[in-house]
């Protein structure tokens, strides 16, 4: 293996030299001298230990990655991970992923990846209650993807749920829809609860008074978002011309429902949804959404976090991600306006 030493003997120069170019502190180093090593670096093919080099700064040059077991499976979630290890691996960062509250051997209160492993821990979505303070008492730097505005010393970044269920019931309204069903990702989760909250602004502002019957659970344990959709499209009683749900992958689900019953999206009902996955684009027909843009979400996060671990000392904040409404074929006129 290339050393520091042979690149030195090659050039003819000292290893004191040769590192304080490979580190960047070569102000009052000639630039013949710094050309001449860096052609050999590449030329001898030379490699920076970086376990070496991470101990000398007191850096491990890795950060971590905490999320629930499930949810690396979900489409938004790999499409946001995919982010983050592109632009960890362009910073020079290793990655490690955790998925539990790993407690270190013989000390309960620390964490595996506040043991010196990691600069610093990404958090996706909803942890364990007792994650946030454990991770705070470690006084590892720390960011917190889509868990809203949080007490502490935690920084934070998230959409506006709340906006971004408003534009799309305010793009459904003005289309012509009256009768617009929302669909929960869960009656308990904080976002879906925002995202509903913006529904019922959207149609307060429209003048339009709420219907609780149109206001559904679409990942119950009694009914998903696929018989959901069968019930709804089914009760004429209802007469409901267009599905908000609180995901993509909800309103995937219903498209799929509609069409098995032979229904036509939009013409029979409009079905749209929040997320801006990738399946929506290819879905048929292509999903009306509200887009978080993940990959760029992802470059934010990690460039956030590096800040944090730069500078521990700054305030904790909170940065709203801006949304993006995405118009696609999901959504058409009511069947009054066509007619």
């Amino acid at each position: 293996m290339v050393t520091i030493a042979d690149i030195a003997s090659e050039c003819g120069t000292s290893p004191a030299t040769v590192s304080k170019i490979m580190n960047g502190n070569d102000r009052k180093i000639s630039h013949l001298t710094r050309e001449r090593v860096n052609e050999a670096v590449r030329r001898m093919g030379y490699k920076p230990n970086a376990a070496a080099r991470g101990l000398r700064k007191q850096r491990a040059s890795c950060i971590g990655i905490y999320m629930q077991p499930h949810a690396i499976s979900t489409r938004y979630h790999g499409s946001l991970v995919d982010a983050i290890l592109l632009e960890a691996e362009a910073r020079g960062q290793g990655v490690m992923l955790f998925t539990s509250i790993a407690k270190a051997q013989g000390d309960p209160r620390r964490l595996m990846f506040a043991d010196g492993r990691c600069d610093g821990i990404l958090v996706l979505s909803t942890p364990e209650a007792d994650l946030l303070p454990i991770v705070e008492q470690a006084s590892i730097p720390c960011l917190c993807i889509h868990n809203g505005v949080l007490p502490g010393g935690q920084s934070s970044i998230d959409i506006d749920n709340r906006q971004a269920g408003y534009l799309l019931a305010k793009h459904l309204i003005e289309a012509g829809h009256r009768r617009i069903a929302f669909f929960h990702d869960g009656v308990n989760k904080p976002f879906s609860v925002l995202r509903f909250e913006g529904y019922r602004d959207a149609l307060q502002s429209a003048g339009i008074p709420l219907d609780p019957r149109l206001v559904l659970d679409g990942v119950s344990n009694l009914m998903d978002g696929y018989q959901q959709a069968l019930r709804v499209a089914a009760d004429t009683d209802l007469g409901v011309t267009a599905l908000l749900c609180a995901t993509d992958v909800l309103a995937l689900r219903a498209i799929q429902a509609l069409r098995d019953t032979g229904k036509s999206v939009p013409s029979d009902l409009s079905v749209a949804g929040i997320d801006g996955i990738f399946d929506g684009q290819t879905s048929s027909p292509p999903l009306t959404t509200i887009s978080q843009r993940s990959d760029k979400l992802g470059i934010e996060a990690v460039r956030l976090l590096m800040e944090r671990i730069e500078h521990p000392d700054r305030a904790a904040a909170h940065t709203v991600w801006p949304v993006e409404l995405v118009v696609r074929e999901s959504v058409g006129p009511t069947a009054t306006i066509r007619a």
